[in-house]
Order: structure tokens, then sequence, then C-alpha cells
């Protein structure tokens, strides 16, 4: 990094995004506070890197001075993977009293914020409240992706809900999702 003359938003999003993928959050913000204290200004992208290294790490006091960072610049204002990415982090940190009220504020829901809300859930043992978003998510005509129904499958393992189980599975196979997919498997026996 020393050697490199010119250090901008790509090359630090690049360390960035390399020490994420090696569970490197510490290293991966120490980039984020380097670039900064070198007056680069952090973009949409920086930000969603420096939550993931939030999450992955659990520091929530950094994650949450990351999020005023992202408000006061207004960055988050139509941005929905950074929104997705901050639900992520405070889901990570076991915050979901404000996972909950990021997803309250989006405007528009798509399947990966709704993934977001039923995986916040499912990772914290709240199967009720992950099926309760299954079953609002489709209310609202949005089709469950395969990270839908596994998510919902854990949840369903979690309060030990067999019934929606088999629903779910049936659903599955129906829309022929099991083949060549693992994940399916894995959480169908976890369940």
């Amino acid at each position: 990094l020393e050697k490199l003359f010119v250090r901008d938003i790509v090359i630090w999003s690049t360390l960035m995004s390399g020490y994420i993928c090696h569970g490197e959050g510490e290293q991966a913000l120490s980039c984020f506070e380097r670039m900064q204290h070198e007056g680069l200004r952090p973009n949409n992208i920086i930000f969603t890197l420096a939550l993931k290294a939030c999450g992955i790490i659990m520091a929530i006091k950094k994650g949450k001075e990351v999020h005023d960072n992202i408000v006061s610049s207004g960055a988050l204002e139509n941005d929905i993977v950074l929104r997705t990415a901050l639900m992520d982090m405070y889901a990570r940190c076991g915050v979901l009293a404000k996972v909950q009220e990021i997803f309250d504020e989006f405007h528009f829901r798509d399947v990966v914020s709704w993934n977001s809300m039923i995986t916040a859930y499912s990772q914290h043992g709240i199967g009720n409240e992950a099926l309760k978003c299954f079953r609002i998510m489709q209310e609202e005509a949005l089709l469950p992706d395969p990270v839908t129904y596994i998510c919902a499958l854990k949840a369903c393992g979690s309060i030990k809900y067999l019934r929606m189980g088999v629903e779910i599975f049936a659903r599955v196979t129906k829309e022929s999702l099991l083949e060549n997919n693992i994940l399916f498997g894995t959480a169908l026996v976890d369940m």
C-alpha cells in the first residue's frame, strides 16, 4: 500500500473487499480510517464495505458511527444496497429493533430487503417473527427466492414448526429448487 503513488477510492475499496473476504474486519476498518485521514470522502460502496466490516467483528459502536456518517452525507436516501448493509450490520450485532426500524423506513421493499429481515430474526432464534415477515412478503405479492425459502426453513426449525416447514418444502419441490442446491438439503436436515 505504501508503495502506491495514488491511493484512490478504487484502491481503498479493493483493499477493504479483500480484507472482508478473508474475515479481517479490523483491517478493513483500518483502511476506512486511513482513507478518510488521507482526505478521501467515502462513497456508498466504501460505506457498504465499512458496514460489512463492522458486522464481521460485531463492532456496534463503530457501526453506529458509520451509520451517522452515512446519514449526514445524505448517502442513504435512495440506496437500497446501503440500507440492506445497515440492516445486516445491526442484525449481526444483535440490534434487531434497529433492523426493523431501518426496514420500516424503506420506500420500496424488494426480495433482498425482506430476506434481510427474515434472516435477522432467524439468526437470533425469533422464528415466529421471521415467518411473519415471510407471510407479509408474500401478501405484498413478492415471490420468495431460494434465500427466502432457506431462511424460512431455518425459522421453522428454530421454533419446531414442522407443518409450515413441510409446506415450504412442498413449494420448493414444486418449483424445482431442490435440484443441485445443497443449501436446501442442509436447511431441511437442520429443520
